[in-house]
């Protein structure tokens, strides 16, 4: 715009008017430059405009050629004269290179004038997002960062499996997004489900039958698209058993059978979900009684760093084995009682420690002490066992196996007898006792009295 002044000068008679003209002055533009960023990273643009006397209306130029669609966010600062905004943009992220950008001020008048910043962008390459797991088995507890090793899970039932993205980060401090995945090809039984996979937090349901491996993946994204990833694996086993190969409850003449089962959980995390199981030798469930109420497949807890003793009993005559399937380890042993049914006083006791379970048990034997074996057949397939002793010649002292009657049992079925002691038996110095099967069975050896009263448990090595 022109501003006219006047000034009127006389010379001689004659009147002069003079008109002096004064120059626009064009708006004034002061950018932020050089912008520094990282691929993947929208690019904000910065600028401040002020113009002595005139609005402005204002647009962004991407001076690389292509149609810019950055619209300018118009801050006024000043209404009124000198007239001031700020002026800024946002690019979207932009590939790894040198931009430039111009911001045009254009006066509002015919006669206005433009003037222009230009804003260097430099983007370089930058550090991706970090994806961090955390997880928590169940529905309670911390949750623990994700090993990079498996994390086995012995399944006493179905299970769920908490797990939080949240801590994940961006090295520029910006919004993530999260998505989970689960790869099931190692399963080999059971099933999976995988839910809120677009959250930070998420929720991996697993049946009790699962077996094998599941591979659960985190990607974390950035406003710019950059990802980041962190992978965690799930090894699904069977529970952690013990095996006792013989229990007993239930009145005996005068006396009255009762097995005390006492479990020690000696890690750090809680043991939920355990499963105590009794089976006849016929392979049926057994329901003894604790604290006078049936036993029936119930879930017992025990905490860390503790225990617990049940006792159970029963009005009639039990005998059998029983099985105690944990997801944490346990050890533990029964006590095999006899107690006097008229004062309740405490007899006879003898602990039998948990079996392994193999296809050979040895044990010690001397054939001139009555010894017992108690087997159970824990597995889902007929076992068919040999037994035999090897002891020296009682002349030449050289050694000597001697056959003993086999036996068949099926799942879940239980023996126990005494060891059938022949004329050459009885002759043999001591030595081994050998039972040999071909699918996987528990084996309590005892040495008793000869009308069968328990004196003490054998040491017994197993063979996988």
């Amino acid at each position: 715009m022109f501003s006219r002044l006047a000034a009127v000068l006389t010379v001689g008679a004659m009147i002069v008017c003079i008109c002096l003209a004064q120059t626009n002055t064009p708006p004034t533009i002061t950018v932020t430059s050089p912008v520094n960023t990282l691929v993947g990273n929208p690019i904000d643009l910065f600028a401040t405009v002020t113009d002595a006397e005139d609005q402005c209306t204002f647009s962004w130029t991407f001076l690389a050629g292509s149609a810019t669609t950055i619209s300018p966010i118009v801050t006024v600062v000043s209404e009124t004269r000198p007239f001031k905004w700020n002026v800024s943009g946002v690019q979207p992220p932009l590939p790894l290179g040198t931009y430039q950008f111009r911001l045009n001020a254009t006066e509002n008048r015919t006669d206005g004038q433009t003037s222009y910043g230009i804003i260097t962008v430099n983007v370089a390459q930058g550090a991706p997002p970090v994806a961090r797991i955390k997880y928590r088995i169940g529905t309670t507890g911390v949750f623990t960062e994700a090993p990079t090793s498996p994390i086995t899970m012995h399944l006493t039932g179905s299970r769920s499996v908490a797990l939080d993205g949240s801590t994940s980060s961006d090295p520029l401090g910006g919004t993530l997004s999260h998505s989970w995945a689960v790869d099931t090809s190692g399963l080999t039984a059971g099933t999976t489900t995988l839910l809120n996979a677009s959250n930070a937090g998420s929720t991996l349901n697993v049946s009790s039958t699962a077996r094998g491996t599941v591979v659960l993946t985190l990607t974390v994204r950035t406003a710019g698209n950059m990802t980041g990833t962190a992978t965690v694996t799930l090894d699904l086993q069977g529970p952690l058993t013990l095996f006792f190969p013989q229990i007993g409850v239930g009145p005996l003449f005068d006396e009255e059978l009762r097995t005390v089962l006492l479990l020690v959980n000696e890690g750090e995390t809680d043991a939920i979900d355990v499963y105590v199981r009794f089976f006849g030798q016929d392979g049926s469930p057994l329901t003894p009684l604790l604290d006078g109420e049936p036993w029936v497949d119930q879930p017992l807890d025990i905490p860390a760093m503790s225990s617990r003793e049940l006792v159970f009993s029963d009005p009639e005559i039990r005998v059998g084995w029983a099985r105690v399937d944990s997801e944490r380890r346990l050890f533990g042993l029964v006590q095999y009682q006899l107690i006097n049914r008229a004062t309740r006083e405490l007899r006879r006791e003898i602990s039998l420690f948990s079996s392994a379970p193999g296809k050979k048990a040895v044990s010690f034997f001397n054939p001139s002490q009555e010894v017992a074996f108690a087997i159970a057949n824990p597995g889902g397939s007929q076992a068919t066992l040999t037994m035999r002793v090897r002891g020296g010649d009682p002349d030449s002292g050289a050694p000597v196996t001697v056959d003993l009657p086999g036996l068949t049992l099926a799942p879940n079925q239980q023996t126990a007898d005494f060891v059938v002691k022949s004329a050459v038996v009885r002759s043999l110095s001591p030595g081994l006792l050998i039972i040999e099967s071909d699918q996987d069975v528990v084996v309590t050896i005892l040495k008793t009295t000869t009308g069968g009263t328990m004196l003490s448990t054998l040491p017994v090595s197993v063979t996988p």
